[in-house]
């Protein structure tokens, strides 16, 4: 199936004319297409979300799931099951089973949708044809056409703008990733006999040697030797053993959980969930996105944190 006839065309969106339909303001376009669909809803006794833009749609089943984010500057990529037809006369155009594509480089109309819809949800969207592909005629589809989805929005994901791809893994809501990370180091802990100390954060640490200087807090800066690594693959990802200085502020969220429990002096292990660290993207070549990563701390001191100047004393 071609999911090539989803992607926007900037043609036929922006254009408002060709050799065979002369020009026509999109206001006015919109205005005609929007008569047409709510009269067809309005017969066939469809009660269907009215969007300011036009855009029509049903929710059959809401999802559970996160919605996919859609704004200015970035993208989530969308996994999709749909079939669409022409409004009118109900012929179908296109169909796919599991369309993966950024939702920010499809037709107008389903980026005004989705955004609202849950993973998991099946809806119906009647699209105007301004909010579709204009006055330039598509394959199976003509000029000014207003079209119908019938839509299941099966993952979403985060997409890399750097690189310009999807990433593999679909995205889950914050506290059923947390459950995932902590299941998959508890695992990994029991497995290695390793008795490990529990944070209500999901956080999971080890202490070799305690020590018996003050405790850092968020308002604190640190000094600390460190190595990390994937609790996966055992990989080392980075490593710091002359002394990294920073404000504990501005630390993945793991550290600023898991060094307010270590006094000054102190040697341990942080087991460190993924939405703790890097979440849903990667970071670097090294980093993979949903990453459970390992840190052997050693805190060597706590200071003073200039809010003024923005320095470590």
């Amino acid at each position: 199936m071609r999911f090539s006839i989803l992607i926007v065309s900037l043609v036929g969106l922006f254009i408002a004319c060709n050799k065979n339909h002369p020009a026509v303001p999109i206001s006015v376009q919109i205005g005609r297409d929007t008569v047409a669909i709510d009269k067809y809803l309005a017969d066939k006794g469809i009660t269907a979300i009215h969007d300011t833009t036009g855009v029509r749609y049903v929710i059959h089943s809401l999802g559970t799931g996160p919605k996919p984010v859609l704004t200015s500057s970035s993208t989530d990529c969308i996994r999709v099951s749909y079939v669409g037809t022409l409004m009118s006369d109900g012929s179908q155009f296109d169909s796919n089973t599991s369309l993966k594509y950024p939702l920010g480089s499809l037709i107008a109309g389903w980026k005004v949708v989705f955004p609202k819809l849950p993973q998991g949800s099946k809806a119906t969207l009647y699209i105007p044809s301004s909010y579709a592909y204009g006055s330039v005629s598509q394959t199976n589809i003509p000029a000014n056409s207003n079209l119908i989805f019938d839509v299941e929005l099966l993952d979403v994901y985060e997409y890399n703008e750097v690189s310009g791809y999807c990433y593999d893994d679909p995205l889950l809501l914050p506290e059923v990733q947390l459950a995932k990370d902590v299941a998959i180091i508890d695992s990994y802990l029991a497995t290695n006999n390793i008795s490990a100390q529990t944070d209500p954060s999901g956080l999971r640490y080890t202490i070799q040697s305690l020590g018996t200087g003050p405790t850092p807090t968020l308002s604190n800066c640190i000094l600390a030797k460190y190595t990390g690594t994937l609790l996966s693959t055992g990989d080392q990802f980075d490593q710091n053993i002359l002394g990294y200085k920073a404000p504990l502020k501005n630390l993945i969220e793991g550290w600023k959980v898991g060094l307010p429990l270590l006094p000054k002096g102190t040697k341990a292990t942080l087991y460190v969930p993924s939405g703790m660290a890097y979440g849903s993207v990667s970071n670097g070549s090294r980093i993979p996105a949903n990453a459970n990563l390992v840190f052997e701390i050693e805190l060597v001191d706590v200071t003073n944190y200039d809010a003024a100047t923005d320095t470590c004393n």
